[in-house]
Protein backbone atom coordinates (compact mmCIF):
# COMPACT_ATOMS: atom_id res chain seq x y z
CA UNK A 1 0.00 0.00 0.00
CA UNK A 2 1.37 3.40 -0.97
CA UNK A 3 2.54 5.66 1.83
CA UNK A 4 3.79 9.19 2.43
CA UNK A 5 5.66 11.00 5.19
CA UNK A 6 2.81 10.23 7.62
CA UNK A 7 2.62 6.50 6.84
CA UNK A 8 0.12 4.34 4.99
CA UNK A 9 -2.24 6.41 2.83
CA UNK A 10 -5.96 5.83 3.59
CA UNK A 11 -7.02 6.40 -0.04
CA UNK A 12 -4.41 3.92 -1.26
CA UNK A 13 -5.55 1.34 1.28
CA UNK A 14 -9.18 1.66 0.16
CA UNK A 15 -8.16 1.41 -3.50
CA UNK A 16 -5.97 -1.64 -2.91
CA UNK A 17 -8.72 -3.37 -0.95
CA UNK A 18 -11.21 -2.86 -3.78
CA UNK A 19 -8.83 -3.80 -6.57
CA UNK A 20 -7.16 -6.80 -4.93
CA UNK A 21 -10.06 -8.25 -2.96
CA UNK A 22 -7.78 -8.65 0.06
CA UNK A 23 -9.62 -8.55 3.38
CA UNK A 24 -6.67 -8.38 5.79
CA UNK A 25 -4.02 -5.64 6.19
CA UNK A 26 -0.87 -5.79 8.30
CA UNK A 27 0.38 -2.63 10.01
CA UNK A 28 3.34 -1.78 12.22
CA UNK A 29 2.23 1.78 13.07
CA UNK A 30 4.50 2.69 16.00
CA UNK A 31 8.30 3.05 15.62
CA UNK A 32 7.83 1.13 12.39
CA UNK A 33 10.52 -1.29 11.31
CA UNK A 34 12.58 -0.30 9.32
CA UNK A 35 11.81 3.43 9.00
CA UNK A 36 11.17 4.24 12.72
CA UNK A 37 8.02 6.11 11.63
CA UNK A 38 5.11 6.50 14.05
CA UNK A 39 1.76 7.23 12.45
CA UNK A 40 0.16 10.42 13.85
CA UNK A 41 -3.30 10.25 15.40
CA UNK A 42 -5.05 11.92 12.44
CA UNK A 43 -3.67 9.29 10.04
CA UNK A 44 -4.65 6.49 12.40
CA UNK A 45 -8.21 7.83 12.57
CA UNK A 46 -8.38 8.00 8.77
CA UNK A 47 -7.11 4.42 8.44
CA UNK A 48 -9.61 3.25 11.04
CA UNK A 49 -12.43 4.77 8.97
CA UNK A 50 -11.21 2.85 5.91
CA UNK A 51 -11.16 -0.41 7.87
CA UNK A 52 -14.77 0.20 8.85
CA UNK A 53 -16.02 1.39 5.47
CA UNK A 54 -14.30 -1.39 3.50
CA UNK A 55 -15.02 -4.13 6.05
CA UNK A 56 -11.31 -4.91 6.44
CA UNK A 57 -9.56 -6.72 9.27
CA UNK A 58 -6.17 -5.50 10.39
CA UNK A 59 -3.25 -6.98 12.29
CA UNK A 60 -1.75 -4.17 14.36
CA UNK A 61 1.73 -5.39 15.24
CA UNK A 62 2.82 -2.99 17.99
CA UNK A 63 6.03 -4.29 19.62
CA UNK A 64 7.54 -0.84 20.20
CA UNK A 65 4.49 1.01 21.58
CA UNK A 66 6.04 1.32 25.04
CA UNK A 67 9.21 2.81 23.54
CA UNK A 68 7.47 5.66 21.70
CA UNK A 69 8.06 9.14 23.12
CA UNK A 70 4.47 10.28 22.68
CA UNK A 71 2.41 7.16 23.22
CA UNK A 72 -0.11 7.08 20.35
CA UNK A 73 -3.64 5.73 20.40
CA UNK A 74 -3.67 2.19 18.95
CA UNK A 75 -5.80 1.47 15.89
CA UNK A 76 -7.45 -1.24 17.97
CA UNK A 77 -8.91 1.51 20.16
CA UNK A 78 -10.16 3.46 17.14
CA UNK A 79 -11.66 0.46 15.28
CA UNK A 80 -12.04 -2.28 17.92
CA UNK A 81 -14.25 -4.53 15.77
CA UNK A 82 -11.69 -4.66 12.95
CA UNK A 83 -8.26 -4.99 14.57
CA UNK A 84 -6.19 -7.83 16.01
CA UNK A 85 -3.78 -6.07 18.37
CA UNK A 86 -0.48 -7.89 18.98
CA UNK A 87 1.88 -6.87 21.81
CA UNK A 88 5.06 -8.84 22.48
CA UNK A 89 7.30 -8.89 25.54
CA UNK A 90 10.43 -9.74 23.55
CA UNK A 91 11.09 -6.15 22.40
CA UNK A 92 10.37 -4.31 25.64
CA UNK A 93 11.35 -6.78 28.39
CA UNK A 94 13.73 -9.43 27.03
CA UNK A 95 14.33 -11.18 23.67
CA UNK A 96 14.20 -14.49 25.54
CA UNK A 97 10.53 -13.99 26.39
CA UNK A 98 9.03 -15.21 23.13
CA UNK A 99 5.60 -14.33 24.43
CA UNK A 100 2.95 -12.04 22.97
CA UNK A 101 -0.59 -11.03 23.85
CA UNK A 102 -3.34 -10.68 21.26
CA UNK A 103 -6.54 -8.71 21.60
CA UNK A 104 -9.08 -10.00 19.09
CA UNK A 105 -11.99 -8.05 17.55
CA UNK A 106 -14.67 -10.24 19.11
CA UNK A 107 -15.20 -13.69 20.61
CA UNK A 108 -15.69 -15.44 17.25
CA UNK A 109 -12.32 -14.26 15.97
CA UNK A 110 -10.68 -15.24 19.27
CA UNK A 111 -12.06 -18.79 19.00
CA UNK A 112 -10.93 -19.12 15.38
CA UNK A 113 -7.44 -17.87 16.17
CA UNK A 114 -7.13 -20.18 19.19
CA UNK A 115 -8.11 -23.15 17.05
CA UNK A 116 -5.56 -22.18 14.39
CA UNK A 117 -2.80 -21.80 16.96
CA UNK A 118 -3.57 -25.19 18.48
CA UNK A 119 -3.47 -26.78 15.02
CA UNK A 120 -0.04 -25.35 14.21
CA UNK A 121 1.73 -25.08 17.57
CA UNK A 122 -0.47 -26.79 20.19
CA UNK A 123 0.75 -24.54 23.02
CA UNK A 124 3.36 -22.07 24.10
CA UNK A 125 6.34 -23.15 26.20
CA UNK A 126 4.94 -23.62 29.73
CA UNK A 127 8.05 -22.43 31.59
CA UNK A 128 8.40 -19.27 29.48
CA UNK A 129 4.69 -18.54 29.88
CA UNK A 130 4.94 -19.03 33.64
CA UNK A 131 7.98 -16.73 33.82
CA UNK A 132 6.22 -14.04 31.78
CA UNK A 133 3.16 -14.25 34.00
CA UNK A 134 5.23 -14.00 37.17
CA UNK A 135 7.16 -10.97 35.89
CA UNK A 136 3.88 -9.20 35.15
CA UNK A 137 2.24 -10.13 38.43
CA UNK A 138 5.07 -9.20 40.80
CA UNK A 139 5.94 -5.89 39.10
CA UNK A 140 9.31 -7.01 37.73
CA UNK A 141 8.12 -6.46 34.16
CA UNK A 142 7.46 -2.78 34.85
CA UNK A 143 10.92 -2.36 36.38
CA UNK A 144 12.58 -4.08 33.43
CA UNK A 145 10.55 -1.98 30.99
CA UNK A 146 11.74 1.20 32.69
CA UNK A 147 15.36 0.08 32.24
CA UNK A 148 14.80 -0.80 28.57
CA UNK A 149 13.12 2.54 27.91
CA UNK A 150 15.95 4.43 29.55
CA UNK A 151 18.58 2.55 27.56
CA UNK A 152 16.65 3.07 24.32
CA UNK A 153 16.40 6.82 24.97
CA UNK A 154 20.14 7.06 25.64
CA UNK A 155 20.94 5.21 22.43
CA UNK A 156 18.60 7.47 20.47
CA UNK A 157 20.37 10.49 21.97
CA UNK A 158 23.71 9.09 20.82
CA UNK A 159 22.38 8.50 17.30
CA UNK A 160 21.00 12.05 17.01
CA UNK A 161 24.31 13.44 18.27
CA UNK A 162 26.70 11.40 16.13
CA UNK A 163 24.91 11.01 12.79
CA UNK A 164 24.99 13.95 10.40
CA UNK A 165 21.68 15.87 10.23
CA UNK A 166 21.82 15.63 6.44
CA UNK A 167 21.67 11.82 6.71
CA UNK A 168 19.48 10.97 9.70
CA UNK A 169 15.80 11.05 8.74
CA UNK A 170 14.39 9.84 12.06
CA UNK A 171 15.24 7.72 15.07
CA UNK A 172 12.74 6.25 17.50
CA UNK A 173 12.26 3.05 19.42
CA UNK A 174 15.25 0.83 18.61
CA UNK A 175 16.00 1.96 15.06
CA UNK A 176 17.45 4.86 13.11
CA UNK A 177 16.58 5.48 9.46
CA UNK A 178 19.16 7.20 7.23
CA UNK A 179 19.02 8.27 3.61
CA UNK A 180 21.61 6.94 1.17
CA UNK A 181 23.54 9.84 -0.36
CA UNK A 182 25.09 9.60 -3.84
CA UNK A 183 27.20 7.99 -5.15
CA UNK A 184 26.23 5.15 -2.82
CA UNK A 185 23.57 2.57 -3.65
CA UNK A 186 21.99 -0.13 -1.46
CA UNK A 187 24.36 -2.74 -2.85
CA UNK A 188 27.62 -0.81 -2.66
CA UNK A 189 26.92 0.59 0.80
CA UNK A 190 25.94 -2.72 2.38
CA UNK A 191 28.89 -4.55 0.82
CA UNK A 192 31.37 -1.90 1.92
CA UNK A 193 29.92 -1.83 5.43
CA UNK A 194 30.25 -5.61 5.68
CA UNK A 195 33.93 -5.38 4.76
CA UNK A 196 34.35 -3.02 7.70
CA UNK A 197 32.50 -5.31 10.09
CA UNK A 198 29.31 -3.23 10.08
CA UNK A 199 25.87 -4.74 9.58
CA UNK A 200 23.22 -2.43 8.13
CA UNK A 201 19.89 -3.26 6.48
CA UNK A 202 18.96 -1.49 3.21
CA UNK A 203 15.38 -0.59 2.37
CA UNK A 204 15.36 -3.18 -0.42
CA UNK A 205 15.67 -5.94 2.20
CA UNK A 206 12.19 -5.07 3.47
CA UNK A 207 10.40 -4.88 0.10
CA UNK A 208 9.40 -7.57 -2.41
CA UNK A 209 10.96 -7.40 -5.90
CA UNK A 210 9.44 -4.83 -8.20
CA UNK A 211 8.07 -2.60 -5.43
CA UNK A 212 9.28 0.99 -5.31
CA UNK A 213 10.84 1.90 -1.98
CA UNK A 214 12.65 4.90 -0.54
CA UNK A 215 16.43 4.65 -0.66
CA UNK A 216 17.59 4.28 2.90
CA UNK A 217 19.28 2.10 5.50
CA UNK A 218 18.09 0.93 8.89
CA UNK A 219 20.48 1.07 11.80
CA UNK A 220 19.58 -1.23 14.69
CA UNK A 221 20.49 0.74 17.80
CA UNK A 222 19.78 -2.19 20.10
CA UNK A 223 22.24 -4.58 18.46
CA UNK A 224 25.42 -3.21 20.05
CA UNK A 225 26.42 -4.82 23.33
CA UNK A 226 26.90 -1.45 25.05
CA UNK A 227 26.85 2.27 24.35
CA UNK A 228 30.59 2.46 23.71
CA UNK A 229 30.32 -0.15 20.97
CA UNK A 230 27.29 1.66 19.53
CA UNK A 231 29.12 4.99 19.52
CA UNK A 232 32.10 3.48 17.69
CA UNK A 233 29.86 1.86 15.07
CA UNK A 234 27.81 5.00 14.49
CA UNK A 235 30.93 7.11 14.00
CA UNK A 236 32.19 4.68 11.38
CA UNK A 237 28.82 4.57 9.62
CA UNK A 238 28.62 8.36 9.60
CA UNK A 239 32.09 8.63 8.01
CA UNK A 240 31.15 5.98 5.47
CA UNK A 241 27.90 7.66 4.45
CA UNK A 242 29.56 11.06 4.13
CA UNK A 243 32.39 9.67 2.01
CA UNK A 244 31.93 10.39 -1.69
CA UNK A 245 34.54 7.86 -2.79
CA UNK A 246 33.45 4.31 -3.52
CA UNK A 247 35.96 1.57 -2.70
CA UNK A 248 38.09 0.20 -5.52
CA UNK A 249 36.23 -3.13 -5.58
CA UNK A 250 33.06 -1.32 -6.63
CA UNK A 251 34.51 0.72 -9.48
Amino acid sequence: VASDEHGMCPEALARQARESGARLVYLNPTCQNPTALTLPLQRREALARVLESEGLLAIEDDPYWHLAEDTPTPLATLAPRHVFYVATLSKVISPGLRTAFVQCPGAAHAESMTAALRATRLMGHPLVSALASQLLLDGSAQALLAQVRNEARERLRIAWYLLAPSLLVRAEGLHAWCRIPPPWTDTTLVRTAQLQGLAIAPSSAFCPPGVLHPQGVRLSLGLAADRRQLESALRRIDRLLLSDALPAIER
